[in-house]
């Protein structure tokens, strides 16, 4: 039976209209939870909307946020979540999320396993309209509202880089004792994709995802051209993967841009192919045979500036071996011409590759600290970045790190698309993840050292010089990036005195 679980703060109708009502308790445990009629509650509305564009939905009512404060933790959140799924039930709405970046991981871990059983996620974006999971992640359908919009009106949103997938109304007529309007905000434009979702599914029920998000783009109010998955986040695409890292010359910077050894955001076994193996792809297909059923993904990892045509012959062996199973691509060199060789696959990615054509000029300027890490190698900086990180999430701070090499993303960091200047890549990063503070790596082959860039702090090599003709910061701070704690230290006490 297809039918829908909605999070929220509990669902308040008669007892006979719902498959089943339970709450998270403060310690984590699944309780039957009574319903108070009496109390028209958020997710009482969100219902309201669902079955009015859905009249012959089935409803799960599973509470997990207070009545009162209409919040809840992480784990409340993650708990409903895998009761969800414990159940088995084939869509999930939420109208809630959080904007935290150190629930992110936790977050993707929960809903990347539901996912994978096929259940359907739908959660609204924050209100504030940034960054926020799970209604970010992909694949999970991800909606904002448009207040132009009415009834159970929605639209596609391509390629966005918040990830957010459709816009939708937000303001429908709904009966309780008397007729009434529900506002907007993106809460009550979530449960129209859900009503859509599930109508889809009630005579279809195993369509896939990229199968359900073309029949919605079909039923979109504004037609932008066909459903492309949006600006790609590996977090929310793949759990393990084999990563097959293709060195491209035995030099110091093709290991450097290597992914093993690094903190990677997903489990994955490692295989190097070396230029003296490219002629033999058995050998790296067999490597990879042992590992197919446990890691489904692969992942190809450029290492190095090289191009040949043998490095593009063993490639597309590779590719075409996959038979349509899903590969990301890490290419920082010659991307336009991976471009080329990877449009004749469906299911093949160019990691870094937003596709997005928006050009907004009017973003308003960054508003955080800015700093800039350059001058360091590829490896050491992304071992640095991800322990910064960590140190500013154990002090609740919400730092955003980028890289200028799409390698960065396997370890969660955000990427400086190759074709956008350094201060717009900023700004925009910035209006969709309104962080309080900003690190940028810029590794030394970078090629964003291209022009200048303006920045609270620029940490640097002492032994190099480079950076100060290619940042214009207002302090340099000079370190080897051995001793990260100290170095987190030394920017927090500059930043609190600034």
């Amino acid at each position: 039976m297809i039918c829908v679980a909605i999070l929220d703060d509990g669902v308040n109708i008669p007892q006979s209209d719902l498959v089943a009502s339970v709450e998270v308790t403060d310690d984590l445990q699944i309780t039957e939870r009574e319903i108070q009629q009496e109390m028209e509650s958020h997710g009482t509305i969100c219902y309201r909307i669902i079955k009015k564009y859905a009249p012959s939905c089935k409803v799960f009512s599973v509470k997990v946020l207070d009545a009162r404060s209409r919040r809840c933790s992480v784990s409340k959140l993650i708990a409903g979540l895998q009761w969800c799924f414990s159940q088995r039930i084939p869509i999930v709405h939420l109208s809630l999320g959080s904007i935290e970046y150190e629930d992110f991981s936790s977050i993707s871990r929960q809903v990347n396993k539901m996912i994978a059983k096929g259940i359907v996620v739908i959660a609204a974006c924050h209100n504030r309209n940034i960054v926020s999971y799970p209604a970010s992640l992909y694949p999970v359908i991800g909606v904002k509202a448009d207040a132009s919009l009415k009834d159970d009106e929605f639209y596609y949103n391509p390629n966005r880089l918040d990830g957010i997938d459709f816009s939708a109304s937000s303001r429908h007529l709904l009966k309780k004792d008397a007729v009434y309007m529900s506002p907007v905000a993106n809460s009550y434009a979530a449960p129209v994709v859900t009503a859509a979702v599930y109508n889809l599914l009630k005579d279809r029920p195993f369509l896939n995802r990229q199968e359900l998000m073309a029949r919605l783009c079909q039923s979109s109010k504004r037609k932008d051209g066909e459903y492309q998955p949006p600006y790609y986040r590996p977090d929310g695409m793949i759990q393990r993967a084999i990563i097959v890292n293709i060195l491209t010359e035995k030099t110091a910077q093709a290991e450097a841009e290597s992914l093993r050894g690094l903190p990677l955001l997903f489990d994955s076994v490692q295989v190097d192919w070396p230029p003296n193996q490219w002629n033999n792809s058995r050998l790296c297909a067999e490597e990879m045979d042992r590992h197919y059923k446990s890691e489904p993904n692969l992942v190809i990892n450029l290492c190095g500036p090289f191009f040949s045509p043998s490095l593009t012959k063993s490639v597309i062996e590779l590719l075409d071996q996959r038979k349509g199973k899903q590969t990301l691509l890490f290419a920082q060199h010659h991307r336009n011409q991976w471009r080329e060789i990877l449009a004749r696959y469906l299911d093949a990615i160019l990691m870094g590759d937003s596709k997005s054509g928006e050009n907004q000029t009017d973003l308003p300027e960054v508003s955080v600290p800015v700093v800039v890490v350059t001058g360091f190698r590829q490896d050491q900086l992304s071992d640095s970045l991800y322990q910064l990180r960590a140190l500013f999430f154990r002090e609740h701070i919400r730092a955003l790190m980028i890289t200028d090499y799409c390698q960065g993303m396997a370890m969660g960091f955000e990427y400086l698309p190759e074709n956008r200047p350094f201060d717009d890549s900023l700004k925009k990063l910035h209006s969709i993840f309104q962080s309080e503070i900003m690190v940028v790596g810029i590794s030394a082959q970078g090629e964003a050292k291209r022009e200048s860039k303006e920045a609270d702090i620029c940490v640097e090599p002492g032994w190099s010089a480079a950076a100060s003709q290619n940042v214009q910061a207002q302090v340099f701070l000079q370190h080897d990036l051995k001793n990260i704690p100290d170095l987190y230290r030394t920017l927090m006490e500059y930043l609190e005195n600034s």
